[in-house]
């Protein structure tokens, strides 16, 4: 009973955090052509999750999505370059 009183605090608490729509993820994903387990594996989590993501059950966290643009060179203003080799 004290457990279900904390999930009801927990699901009326509203988390400010700032999340891609899967519209955008989406689109990201398909320029680049990548499929669910190649995004899932470049960003560390299941395929479950990006399942998730793509079926709009779920929106990604910012921060990850923005780890996605980066690492597939869609971001808009950041570039990644290589570490330089060791001198």
């Amino acid at each position: 009973a004290n457990q279900g009183k904390r999930m009801e605090k927990m699901a009326k608490r509203k988390l400010n955090i700032d999340r891609a729509t899967f519209d955008e993820l989406q689109q990201a994903r398909k320029k680049v052509a990548m499929t669910q387990p190649e995004v899932a594996k470049l960003l560390f989590c299941s395929v479950d999750s990006i399942k998730g993501y793509d079926s709009g059950r779920n929106n990604i966290v910012r921060g990850l999505y923005n780890y996605f643009l980066l690492a597939t060179n869609q971001h808009p203003d950041l570039i990644v370059y290589p570490r330089p080799e060791p001198i």
